[in-house]
């Protein structure tokens, strides 16, 4: 199946680009048109509360006004593709938020331990909901290249994204390529490698050490 007139549209832009590389380099399948949700289905996308301390909902706690840009184009790009392996990235169905922001990414542990999301506001800029972790505040786009890169090589090293029942390595965007091989990242001590046939620049990196 061809890519939607949006897709090939987006593909071309300079903060979307990354993602067919990332899939050509890791992933089995291509984009298709099937991977995206319509506008008309994310016409109708509901925002929840988002899920915290129980508190009454109250209207000037509510995500007002339409979705940001860039996160339409995002499920425009892949809003029917995307899977949860450690994290959860989230989905047109998927959606809550508040005034502050729509959360995007969501780190899986238990509540008992607290986890950070990734959000994304009104200006389409990203931000983390705890002040622990110093993660940057970056334009939606570059969050995403992030999270999909890591979490793509949990899959790759079994950690959730393995599929038990069919053998698979899985990742955000689907089944991992059969071109991929290693199952960790590289280490100064002791030298386990992961790498894949196209040699992207993060399976040569060592821990604590420049690429």
């Amino acid at each position: 199946m061809p890519l939607s007139a949006d897709q090939s549209r987006l593909l071309a832009t300079d903060r979307w680009r990354w993602l067919q590389e990332v899939l050509e380099t890791w992933y089995a399948e291509p984009l298709t048109a099937a991977d995206g949700t319509s506008t008309d289905e994310l016409a109708t996308v509901l925002i929840r509360r988002r899920p915290t301390t129980g508190r009454p909902t109250t209207p000037d706690e509510m995500w007002p006004g339409a979705l940001p840009e860039v996160l339409v184009e995002w499920f425009l790009l892949v809003g029917n593709r995307l899977r949860d392996v450690r994290d959860s990235p989230a989905t047109p169905k998927s959606l809550y938020g508040d005034q502050d922001g729509i959360a995007m990414w969501t780190e899986n542990k238990a509540e008992s331990e607290g986890w950070w999301t990734l959000l994304v506001g009104h200006d389409g800029q990203c931000f983390v909901n705890d002040d622990r972790f110093e993660f940057p505040t970056v334009p939606l786009p570059t969050a995403l290249h992030a999270m999909v890169l890591s979490d793509t090589l949990v899959g790759v090293n079994h950690g959730g994204g393995w599929d038990p029942w069919g053998k698979e390595w899985i990742g955000p965007l689907g089944k991992i390529s059969d071109r991929v091989r290693g199952a960790a990242i590289e280490y100064d001590e002791p030298p386990h490698t992961l790498s894949s046939t196209h040699h992207h620049p993060l399976t040569r990196r060592r821990c604590g050490s420049p690429a």
